[in-house]
């Protein structure tokens, strides 16, 4: 459906979460990256791709995620 549909990020969502189930983080992180630009203000992508980053061992990457959304809010005072 997604060869279809590329921009509906729902399925990217829906199937994220699938991989999240199977335990194949790098492939939910790998859909779950293009939603973050596909939907305006799509924070709980960023958060998710964050903790599945830090489940991977990549805690690095996974604060960078985290002082983004921080610094987001912070900016525009939401």
């Amino acid at each position: 459906m997604l060869q279809v549909c590329p921009w509906d990020p729902e399925l990217h969502e829906l199937r994220a979460e699938c991989y999240i189930e199977l335990n194949q983080f790098p492939k939910a992180v790998h859909d779950l990256r293009p939603t973050t630009k596909l939907r305006n203000d799509n924070t709980g992508a960023h958060l998710k791709i964050s903790q599945l980053l830090y489940s991977m061992g990549d805690a690095d990457e996974s604060l960078v995620l985290v002082q983004l959304i921080t610094g987001f809010f912070m900016l525009f005072g939401v």
